[in-house]
């Protein structure tokens, strides 16, 4: 064997175990400089890149309670298929001078006219809660716009006295058609509520005025002129918001839509809120 031969192949030995040290090092190396969001998912663009999801407003405002800075309270009455009841609830707003609104469906109005133009004739104003109640989320917009111009003609036709352009849909119920319809409809709003006592369950008298007082301010109290224990726990009702200080007001005064000039109502009702903006539902 040629000594020079071997010689040159062992002088080359180092050289390339240098190489292979030096590219194994690189391969070890290059994961553990990489940045750490280099081996996470991808989520997509960053939050500034994102486009915004904007919800659509709808139509009209949906109103679930007024300004939360004073304390007011709304007390809301729907329904009116029990005269005696829906009565009995007329007898004691008016003794205590309470303001409240109505909601009765056009059916209840055309079957005891006489309750309703009471009802009317003490200043309580009376909204619309649609002719037949029927949810209006399963209805085309031209069903609804019928459902609600036949019960403000059926309301204001009885009473003599236009209704109130707000709109308490069943179950409360609503979807962006619903809004079109209650503006093509002609009203300016829908309104909903925070405190829900549940009185159509057919719950005691006791378990109502204790749900009915959980309000806070700007609260709208959802109840009926129909359960039989309603009126039973209204006193209660009155007694503890006006303890803690509540004064009672419809729902266009607390939702600051009635002007001003026409804020004192029959029953002696105090001033309206301040002019801020109510909760909206759909915000």
């Amino acid at each position: 064997m040629d000594n020079r031969g071997v010689s040159d192949s062992m002088a080359l030995r180092p050289a390339l175990v240098g190489v292979a040290v030096l590219a194994l090092a690189a391969v070890l190396l290059v994961p553990l400089a990489a940045p750490a969001a280099a081996h996470e998912p991808s989520l997509g663009p960053s939050p500034a890149q994102a486009s915004p999801v904007v919800k659509p407003k709808p139509a009209v405002p949906v109103y679930r309670h007024g300004p939360r800075a004073e304390r007011i309270v709304a007390l809301t009455f729907d329904d009116g298929y029990s005269p005696s009841a829906t009565l009995k609830i007329l007898q004691i707003l008016q003794s205590e001078r309470v303001p409240a609104t109505f909601f009765p469906y056009g059916w209840a109005v055309n079957r005891n006219p006489s309750v309703w133009r009471k009802v009317a004739d003490a200043g309580y104003p009376i909204g619309n809660h649609t002719q037949s109640h029927r949810i209006l989320t399963r209805l085309s917009e031209s069903q609804v716009v019928k459902e609600l111009t036949d019960a403000r003609r059926t309301v204001e036709r009885v009473t003599g006295r236009p209704m109130v352009p707000l709109v308490r849909p069943p179950g409360g119920a609503w979807n962006a058609a619903t809004a079109r319809a209650v503006k093509a409809a002609g009203f300016r709003g829908i309104v909903l509520w925070d405190v829900d006592p549940q009185d159509w369950r057919r719950v005691s008298a006791s378990t109502i005025a204790s749900r009915a007082t959980g309000g806070t301010s700007g609260s709208i109290v959802l109840m009926h002129a129909g359960s039989a224990a309603t009126p039973s726990a209204l006193r209660s009702i009155i007694r503890s918001y006006r303890a803690r200080g509540f004064r009672f007001v419809t729902v266009s005064q607390i939702l600051g839509l009635e002007p001003p000039a026409n804020a004192a109502s029959a029953l002696g009702a105090a001033r309206p809120p301040a002019a801020r903006t109510p909760e909206l539902a759909w915000r």
